[in-house]
């Protein structure tokens, strides 16, 4: 009876594990644009400056989502296998979700 449930642990472990690296490396990547965009501020107008900064500030917010989907899946393992139980995260996953 095992077996039946290992599969989809298996695949949302894997789904949502891949999004913590993903959002490490955007952090990174966005670090590297932000200097970049510090230096070249000399020869951009300030509403240029302004729209790549709030352009940077979207993408993060956008990398971030997968984050989310991280948390409700690790809250919905916990249920699963018996490890936590809890209205809160119960509640969490079901916001997040809609």
């Amino acid at each position: 009876h095992i077996h039946h449930k290992i599969g989809p642990l298996i695949n949302l472990c894997y789904t949502s594990g891949s999004a913590i690296p993903v959002t490490i490396s955007v952090f990174v990547v966005r670090r590297k644009v932000i200097r970049i965009l510090s230096g070249e501020k000399g020869s951009m107008s300030e509403q240029t400056a302004n729209m790549h900064r709030t352009l940077v500030k979207v993408l993060t917010q956008q990398a971030c989502l997968p984050v989310l989907f991280a948390i409700t899946v690790s809250g919905f393992i916990m249920e699963k296998c018996d490890l936590f139980h809890s209205p809160f995260i119960e509640n969490f996953i079901l916001v997040v979700s809609m």
